[in-house]
């Protein structure tokens, strides 16, 4: 397949040119917007349009309340979907936002952000990619913001249902990604997501919808038909292979070379003892084979994070792309790819 750039004059009218948005100077206006940014998208607006009507048009498109974000985003959705036929394997990796509008006091439809500040809004997006991390599209993308006049409490959070909570995020972009899996059957998804993502209800969502789930484990759950919780039992399953994982500089963090322990058994997690989750059934995980090794995978893998190993066993190291190869594309979300296969 080709490659289509940021510099192709074709590619902004092909990805946006069938939006839906009430008038066709409305799209034509939001692909000539596509187009400027495109070309330099690590500029401020005024910067990329340097012609005041421009620049005022643009505004006036962004300030427009019939022009919803989903009406946007949705020809971009199906160009992603042409882009993802005829591929294997598609990481949908989810994560989160935060837009920090803290110097635009006067903007309106804004909330708070967090306990230390911020005031603007939350976006949770989910990019597909290749395991090769080459960004196939947004498949789907939630804005919202909250209510200052209703702050929120650790009692209150035991007691909403989860459609009523935030985490509900997790569960959306899962449930976007079951509608492609409906759409592309020869391709298999797999839902990519930090340990936010340890979200019982979400899981048990994944497992129903038939969607491989790759989750870094954020709690030690309780087991049923074990004699220890999730880490300690995972920490003594049969050991599959070990694996050096380079870690890019982040922060004030150095890049550094992380020392994994593969390991696999079948599991059954416990429904969480408090809140709404404790009505709900177990979740049963069947032993998982590495990715390399081509059988039908169960719908739940857990990684938890392992200390280095003191004594490395021989042997071999696991063969690409492997799950933690596939977890370490989840940092892809939040860069800005301009390059997309068409």
């Amino acid at each position: 397949m080709a490659q289509a750039r940021s510099t192709d004059k074709d590619w902004a009218r092909a990805e946006f040119g069938a939006a839906q948005l009430g008038d066709k100077r409305r799209t034509a206006r939001l692909v000539q917007l596509a187009q400027h940014l495109g070309e330099r998208p690590e500029v401020s607006l005024p910067q990329a349009l340097e012609q005041t009507a421009a620049l005022k048009a643009a505004y006036r498109f962004f300030d427009n309340a019939d022009i919803a974000h989903e009406s946007v985003l949705a020809p971009h959705v199906v160009s992603s979907i042409r882009r993802m036929h005829g591929e294997p394997l598609v990481l949908a990796v989810q994560d989160t936002s935060y837009l920090d509008y803290a110097t635009h006091p006067a903007t309106e439809a804004l909330g708070p952000l967090n306990a230390g500040g911020g005031h603007g809004m939350i976006m949770h997006s989910t990019l597909a990619l290749t395991p090769e991390r080459l960004p196939l599209g947004v498949v789907s993308l939630r804005l919202w913001a909250r209510d200052a006049a209703k702050p929120r409490s650790r009692a209150s959070r035991r007691t909403r249902p989860i459609k009523d909570k935030e985490s509900h995020k997790w569960i959306e972009s899962v449930e976007a990604v079951a509608q492609l899996k409906a759409q592309l059957p020869g391709t298999r998804f797999i839902s990519v997501a930090d340990r936010e993502s340890d979200v019982f209800e979400f899981l048990l969502a994944a497992q129903k919808l038939g969607v491989d789930v790759l989750v870094r484990a954020a709690y030690d759950r309780n087991l049923i038909g074990a004699e220890a919780p999730l880490f300690a039992t995972l920490a003594s399953a049969p050991l599959l292979a070990h694996k050096a994982l380079a870690l890019p500089a982040r922060g004030k963090r150095k890049a550094r070379t992380a020392k994994l322990e593969i390991r696999a058994c079948p599991l059954v997690l416990h429904a969480p003892a408090n809140g709404t989750a404790r009505a709900l059934p177990p979740l049963a995980l069947p032993a998982l084979p590495p990715l390399a090794v081509e059988p039908a995978l169960p719908p739940l893998a857990v990684e938890p994070a392992l200390p280095p190993l003191d004594v490395e066993p021989e042997l071999p190291p696991l063969p690409p792309p492997g799950l933690s190869s596939l977890h370490a594309a989840r940092p892809t979300v939040e860069e800005a790819p301009v390059t997309t296969r068409m």
